[in-house]
């Protein structure tokens, strides 16, 4: 049987002024998004004369006939694919790797506390953005899968 829990009204009105902000944020951050949707659906005159809002003017798909159309869009696509194919298998095979030895109990796994100071230590600390680079640059993985 559940028994009910009484809330204030300080409780009450702070909801409901949660509930309000979170939804004018959100109505917020959808705007630009509108706007730019309405850009991508309208004729270039109109955008160039800025009258596009929130809705299209004066409805064209030209833009999306000559995304579709480029080469670049479809060799885009085809390595965001292979990325995913090849990116969440390996990624999942590696996490599994890296989470076994922590489920284990540290009369099973004797080098567990070393074991979870170094994760901490390599998720914490890291050598940084271009070192990443440099990395990447030298290995020869720069514009490749």
């Amino acid at each position: 049987m559940k028994t009910k829990i009484k809330t204030s009204m300080g409780r009450k009105v702070f909801l409901a002024a949660d509930v309000v902000t979170v939804v004018v944020l959100s109505v917020l951050c959808m705007i630009p998004l509108l706007n730019l949707l309405a850009i991508s659906f309208s004729s270039s005159q109109a955008i160039i004369e800025n009258k596009v809002t929130l809705y299209p003017v004066d409805f064209t798909l030209n833009a999306y006939e000559y995304v579709v159309q480029s080469r670049k869009f479809w060799t885009s696509v085809r390595v965001s694919l292979l990325r995913i194919l090849l990116g969440v298998p390996v990624n999942v095979l590696m996490t599994i790797l890296a989470a076994y030895p922590l489920s284990k109990d540290p009369n099973q796994f004797r080098a567990r506390r070393f074991y979870v100071a170094y994760m901490m230590i390599v998720m914490l600390f890291n050598g940084g953005l271009m070192p990443t680079y440099y990395v990447v640059a030298k290995t020869g993985l720069i514009d490749s899968v």
